[in-house]
């Protein structure tokens, strides 16, 4: 959806500057997002009490997330953006991905290990056209774990279960034929 906006400035620059440049803007974008964002949000929404807690898709999610953080790692090593030598809706989707991870499960260490993409995305968080847009980043020490909601205290006094009415006495239908004994 972000590319057909993005085409609507195509003076921008934000899908690169030739057919090459596009072709590798779109699949950037599309690799943050199903490699790094496909993985990141399960992960919130299970810090968030969303969706119930999975511990071995928990534990698998992160597991996988080192791959995809090293792969990004190894192309901006050489770059200073993903494509090109301006910010394009690569760089941008980039830096909006991270964030959630930044936020909490990508911690000092992985932020260590990956120099590239923390200097990457400090980049274009800091762009001066850029900085009303983002909030600041709350960087994790150490990864957020999932922690069980609290109990929803009851507070109101339980009410004293109701006495079952007795039955209804059974009702015998008449008819004409009983009454004559007519039936069988």
């Amino acid at each position: 959806m972000h590319t057909v906006v993005a085409g609507l400035a195509p003076n921008s620059g934000l899908l690169g500057n030739t057919l090459k440049e596009n072709a590798l803007v779109d699949q950037w974008t599309h690799y943050l997002e199903s490699e790094i964002q496909a993985l990141l949000h399960p992960i919130a929404r299970f810090l968030r009490n969303v969706i119930p807690y999975h511990k071995p898709s928990d534990q698998l999610a992160r597991e996988r997330l080192l791959r995809p953080l090293g792969v990004i790692e190894k192309h901006l090593s050489t770059r200073t953006y993903y494509v090109g030598e301006r910010i394009t809706l690569a760089d941008l989707t980039s830096a909006a991905v991270l964030a959630l991870g930044y936020e909490t499960i990508i911690d000092k260490k992985i932020r260590d290990d990956h120099p590239h993409t923390l200097r990457h995305y400090n980049t274009i968080r800091g762009h001066p056209a850029l900085q009303d847009v983002w909030n600041p980043t709350n960087f994790v020490e150490t990864a957020k774990q999932w922690t069980p909601p609290p109990k929803a205290k009851d507070d109101k006094p339980k009410a004293p279960k109701a006495e079952k009415a007795p039955a209804a006495p059974k009702v015998h239908i008449i008819t004409q034929a009983h009454r004559n004994n007519e039936l069988p």
